[in-house]
């Protein structure tokens, strides 16, 4: 098959790769486990050998990391990826390598109505939009007017010190100070976080801790057959409404504030109907600026690779 531009969403568990051929339809989609590749050349040479497809005008690959100078690695994983091998490998300049969320922050302002849910009340925001997705790692970016359209922003706000906000936070940012060297957002709002902020919970309630992953505790909390899990979920919420509203004060989000990742969706009923807003809005005296911006829970699946499509036409076409 022919193709035109290849489109990569790499993050620290799943590797998502596409096609968008010249009428800008994603096709030829594949899903791979990231670690079994230690570059994305050799994800690249993999897909195209699977999908057939060739030849490949261009290509832009989103990671799960810093990028700098057109290269990026895994903060969560071990594959590197690099815009000058991508060009080597297709034979065209036209390769670029971003950030996993300076991909999301250009797919936002094109996501269609079904794409998103409100959190919260369904608030109409104008101004700088900003992400933050819990996945295998925490991600964060922002996006804002710019002449007549938007410049994408990547952060790593992420890895800023988690902040507890009562006592039960208080004590269990103890215990996990206790058992790693760094405590960051990352270190709840995530996967592999979810697991930490289990045991630590397990831990406030003495409760053994039993070997699971962060599937089974969202599995076992959402149909309630696990209070440790249940309160764990919680938790988990009210932390990622703390995380979101620094977010939208750092950056005066009026826009509004995303909510992405792989875990999100999953438990899109239990966040609206947990105290995520109300953590959120808690900004003290500017808690009356807050309260008027919007939060939505993304729900397209495919969100990386149409931000990559999106950073691609906007750098080369």
């Amino acid at each position: 098959m022919s193709g035109t531009t290849l489109l990569g969403d790499i993050g620290g568990t799943h590797a998502r790769l596409a096609v968008l051929n010249a009428v800008d339809e994603l096709v030829c989609r594949r899903d791979y486990a990231s670690d079994e590749f230690t570059s994305g050349v050799e994800l690249a040479t993999r897909f195209m050998a699977d999908a057939r497809v060739a030849p490949l005008t261009g290509c832009c690959v989103a990671i799960a990391g810093p990028v700098t100078a057109g290269r990026g690695r895994l903060t969560n994983g071990r594959a590197a990826c690099d815009a000058h091998e991508f060009a080597a490998l297709l034979g065209t300049p036209n390769c670029m390598v971003i950030n996993d969320f300076t991909a999301v922050g250009h797919a936002l302002p094109t996501l269609a109505a079904d794409a998103v849910r409100p959190i919260g009340p369904a608030l109409t925001g104008l101004g700088t939009l900003a992400a933050l997705g819990a996945g295998t790692g925490l991600g964060m970016g922002f996006v804002v007017p710019d002449a007549g359209g938007w410049r994408v922003l990547p952060s790593e706000g992420g890895h800023g010190n988690l902040a507890a906000t009562d006592p039960l936070e208080l004590e269990i940012l103890g215990l996990l100070q206790n058992a790693h060297a760094f405590v960051g957002w990352e270190t709840v709002l995530c996967g592999p976080g979810l697991v930490n902020l289990y045991q630590a919970v397990c831990a406030v309630w003495g409760a053994p801790a039993t070997a699971r992953s962060a599937s089974e505790i969202t599995a076992a909390a959402i149909d309630v057959a696990d209070p440790v899990c249940h309160q764990t979920l919680e938790i988990f919420c009210n932390f990622l409404g703390s995380a979101a509203g620094n977010l939208a004060l750092t950056v005066c989000a009026t826009g509004g504030v995303y909510l992405a990742g792989g875990i999100l969706p999953r438990i899109g009923d239990l966040l609206a109907g947990s105290q995520f807003r109300r953590r959120f809005e808690a900004r003290g005296p500017l808690s009356g600026y807050v309260q008027s911006i919007p939060t939505w829970l993304v729900v397209e699946p495919d969100l990386g690779l149409l931000g990559a499509a999106a950073a691609y036409r906007q750098r080369f076409r």
